[in-house]
């Protein structure tokens, strides 16, 4: 039963009308309930947790290999090219050996200066050079959000072979602002990290300490190697670490070319990959 919506008199199913006041009485149609819209939060929510943990997968990966592939990240608007490409087959650097150098592209910055300097140094120290030999890079873009302004830094390795035992390597590092394309110098490298020449030397020192621990140098390799630490080159490693290559002296001139990562005390492995184990006494 129901009421009449102005006398408030009983009414019957049937009545169309109040048999008291003659009030139409139309009684209002009861809506369907939205039993749709937790399946559509639940949906939304579900797609927004893949999209993150795809992201969070996509970073560790990056972590774990050291390096970025050669892409364009979206986010970054940054490019990284190979402006040389040749590929060869040596039997001292396993098949498809890589002769590359980079080239940079950075959205709406002119790229172009950054480029022909890291071309120029490089040619040039090909210049008068002989034997067999290979090249390749990799890079970090610094995106940690300690950091205010963002840098990609670039790490060149080229190696020639002098004989079947021995080999000169040569590391090249470019670091370069993403805000504006230009090249910068150690002074602006190390002012990100907040530290300066002094410092980039008393760390460089601090992870000579435990190197020299786990190899085989003469007492005159040791001292020369410390005079040395000036000339370590700085640059960004993964997740903002302070890295920097330089050159480990030997007596008997076959200088090595190694990077470090000044944070983890650890050497880091150069973009050139060789067959074996990666000695050239155990090459093919």
């Amino acid at each position: 039963m129901s009421n009449c919506v102005k006398c408030g008199s009983e009414l019957k199913p049937s009545d169309k009308f109040c048999q008291k006041c003659g009030t139409l009485n139309i009684q209002p149609v009861k809506r369907a309930r939205w039993n749709w819209l937790p399946w559509v939060v639940a949906l939304c929510t579900a797609m927004i947790v893949i999209m993150f943990a795809g992201t969070a997968v996509r970073e560790i990966y990056r972590r774990n290999t050291g390096y970025y592939e050669r892409r364009k990240d979206p986010s970054r608007n940054v490019t990284v090219t190979d402006a040389v490409n040749e590929t060869f087959s040596s039997e001292l650097f396993g098949e498809n050996t890589k002769f590359a150098y980079p080239e940079v592209s950075i959205k709406g910055k002119n790229t172009k200066i950054a480029n022909r300097t890291i071309a120029k140094e490089i040619e040039k120290y090909h210049e008068g050079r002989e034997g067999k030999f290979a090249a390749d890079y990799f890079y970090y873009f610094n995106m940690h959000p300690s950091f205010n302004k963002k840098v990609l830094s670039i790490v060149v390795e080229v190696c020639y072979v002098r004989t079947s035992e021995r080999s000169d390597s040569h590391f090249f590092v470019y670091n370069i602002s993403i805000e504006d394309g230009r090249l910068l110098n150690d002074e602006q490298v190390l002012r990100r990290f907040g530290i300066g020449k002094p410092g980039l030397e008393n760390a460089v020192k601090r992870t000579y300490d435990s190197y020299v621990k786990t190899v085989n140098l003469t007492e005159e390799e040791k001292k020369e190697l410390y005079n040395d630490a000036h000339l370590a080159e700085p640059f960004f490693g993964e997740d903002g670490h302070l890295c920097f290559a330089t050159v480990i002296p030997k007596e008997d001139g076959d200088n090595i070319s190694i990077l470090f990562d000044a944070d983890t005390k650890k050497v880091l492995p150069g973009p050139i990959v060789f067959k074996g184990n990666g000695n050239l006494n155990d090459m093919e």
